[in-house]
C-alpha cells in the first residue's frame, strides 16, 4: 500500500474515532475536519451548520490560518447555500475565474479561497451542513 493510500486509511480510522468519542456532534465534526486537512494537505477548511431556527448556515469550526468562527448566511444564499440545498458536491478549480463564486464572499469571510470543494453533511435523517 502506497504511502498516501496509508495516510488516506489512517485518516478515515481517526475520523471514526473522533466521532465515536465525542458526545458532542460539532466537536467531533471539528476534529473530523482538522484531520481531513492534514490527510490531504489543504490549507483550509469550513465547517458549516444549519440552525433551522434561523434558517443560516453558521462557520462553526475553520482549520487554517483564517477563522471566520461565527460568520452566518442564509441558508440558501451563494454556493455553500446551493450545496446544502441541493445536497451536491461542488468543485471549483479557480474560485477568482469562476462565475459561481459571488464577488466579495472572501472578504466578507477573511479568507482567500484559490480552489473549493463544497460538500454538504448529511446522513439518513436530513441534511446538517
Amino acid at each position: 500500500m502506497s504511502e498516501k493510500n496509508q495516510s488516506y486509511n489512517q485518516a478515515i480510522q481517526d475520523i471514526s474515532y473522533a466521532l465515536q468519542d465525542h458526545r458532542q456532534l460539532e466537536q467531533g465534526l471539528s476534529e473530523c475536519l482538522s484531520i481531513l486537512g492534514k490527510a490531504t494537505g489543504c490549507e483550509k477548511g469550513l465547517l458549516w451548520l444549519y440552525h433551522p431556527e434561523d434558517d443560516r448556515l453558521y462557520i462553526v469550526s475553520c482549520y487554517g490560518k483564517e477563522d471566520a468562527t461565527g460568520m452566518s448566511i442564509s441558508a440558501g444564499q451563494g454556493l455553500v447555500g446551493k450545496v446544502f440545498r441541493e445536497k451536491t458536491t461542488t468543485v471549483i478549480n479557480d474560485c477568482q475565474k469562476d462565475d459561481r463564486s459571488r464577488p466579495g464572499a472572501d472578504e466578507e469571510a477573511g479568507i482567500k479561497s484559490v480552489n473549493t470543494l463544497l460538500a454538504p453533511l448529511t446522513t439518513r435523517s436530513g441534511v446538517y451542513g
